[in-house]
């Protein structure tokens, strides 16, 4: 790779179809002032750094229509200092090892990642991190270990590939929220029924509430549970609709 090359900050590759791999041979690094990483509709695009070290300057990571991907490195370097992941309809697997290291990463966006398996055990960061967004990727809510996020304030739930969710927090698994949360938005999960206000009990920090398309929904949380709240959106969910009227008559 050329000295010039090694001095960019900025790199969006697009539509490369024939693109496999960013690992360049000779070479144990990528563009080291790299910031910033956005790769597009590179359909034969299998991972990103297999025989290259993923670049420590990068902070944002943003991925999407990339169905063979597979992953995106071995290891987050301890050093590294991204602060941002963004991966949309993608094959991927896993995220690579080493995630709860990264003290500089605040979000985590991930859309139609069908085949994501886990995250590893050390799981995501617990200081830094403050939004998780997350739809399609077909895994149960608890999977997320979404109560060790101790600093997490933003929460987007989109329900593709959950239609085995019928509440929200998940009943009988002890799953509970971060008690750091101002915002939640759910939408799409086609069973959910109720939900679970035990999951709620310490969200003294929640402020907004958005929940849109879910058409089975029939209960919000106890209101004792939603004393912070400022803000409540609800589209699209005629049931809960309806005993909300409910309710307001009898009162």
């Amino acid at each position: 790779m050329s000295s010039t090359l090694c001095l960019l900050e900025d790199l969006e590759i697009s539509y490369c179809r024939s693109l496999m791999s960013l690992s360049s041979k000779g070479h144990k690094s990528i563009c080291n002032q790299l910031q910033l990483l956005e790769i597009n509709q590179c359909l034969k695009l299998s991972c990103l750094f297999s025989n290259t070290e993923f670049p420590i300057t990068l902070k944002h990571l943003r991925i999407g229509g990339c169905p063979a991907l597979e992953y995106i490195a071995q290891d987050f370097e301890e050093t590294a200092c991204l602060e941002s992941i963004e991966i949309m309809f993608s094959g991927i697997k896993s995220l690579p090892r080493g995630l709860d290291k990264l003290i500089d990463l605040q979000e985590i966006s991930l859309d139609s990642c069908s085949n994501l398996v886990s995250f590893e055990e050390s799981g995501l960061p617990t200081t830094s991190f403050i939004a998780f967004n997350v739809d399609g990727c077909g895994k149960s809510l608890v999977e997320w270990g979404l109560n060790r996020l101790t600093s997490l304030q933003e929460l987007t739930i989109g329900g593709g590939g959950c239609s085995n969710v019928v509440s929200f927090p998940e009943e009988g698994i002890g799953m509970m929220l971060p008690p750091s949360l101002t915002f939640i938005s759910l939408s799409e999960f086609e069973n959910l029924e109720f939900m679970f206000s035990e999951g709620f009990q310490d969200l003294a920090s929640l402020k907004e509430l958005v929940i849109d398309n879910c058409p089975k929904l029939t209960t919000l949380p106890e209101k004792d549970m939603l004393l912070s709240l400022r803000y409540l959106r609800i589209s699209s969910c005629p049931l809960l609709k309806e005993e909300c009227s409910s309710d307001k008559g009898g009162e």
